[in-house]
């Protein structure tokens, strides 16, 4: 498992090796599976990173695959989103789907997209400037494996290679970067 949400008192778990997001009551019963591996509608190829929206209780999974397959939360399947981009975690923010995706070609780290899948707009751009003499393939690494949190409109980004954390507005606007100096 990679992923871990909870929702109208159940977690919603993914677990890679079986395609799937499994759903769990609190005391920890299995309630329900969603999707099953592979790579058709329905279907999870590595289930990686999941948001869900708690208005519309739509379930959006990432799965490595460069798209988001949505759920509802009961299990049916809705949709496929395609995109361009290696995503490594993704939250809600209100309607607007923050995702953590390293863009060379913009020069950012973050993206954000509406609940039709469109992506609004790129922000977050690359802070370090040793990392960013690297060659991209090792900024890639170093910037895109983040992890987000959502909490009071407000977007907190800690990239698990680095020693930051960054907060921004829900617009993706930088607030402040926090050196977290980890020893």
């Amino acid at each position: 498992p990679y992923d871990l949400d909870f929702y109208q008192g159940q977690y919603f778990l993914t677990d890679t090796t079986e395609g799937c997001i499994k759903v769990f009551s609190t005391e920890g019963k299995l309630v329900l599976t969603i999707g099953s591996k592979g790579l058709g509608p329905g279907e999870l190829s590595e289930p990686y990173c999941m948001a869900i929206n708690e208005e519309s209780g739509i379930l959006y999974c990432y799965d490595g695959s460069r798209r988001i397959s949505c759920f509802s939360t009961g299990g049916k399947f809705l949709k496929i989103l395609k995109t361009s981009l290696s995503i490594w975690d993704m939250e809600f923010c209100g309607n607007d789907l923050i995702a953590t995706a390293y863009n060379e070609a913009t020069n950012s780290l973050l993206v954000t997209f509406n609940k039709e899948g469109n992506i609004q707009k790129f922000f977050g751009h690359r802070f370090d400037e040793s990392i960013n003499k690297l060659s991209p393939r090792y900024q890639m690494v170093l910037y895109g494996n983040a992890s987000l949190d959502v909490y009071k409109d407000k977007i907190y980004v800690f990239y698990e290679r680095l020693p930051f954390i960054q907060v921004y507005t829900k617009q993706g606007e930088l607030i402040r970067t926090i050196d977290i100096n980890i020893k």
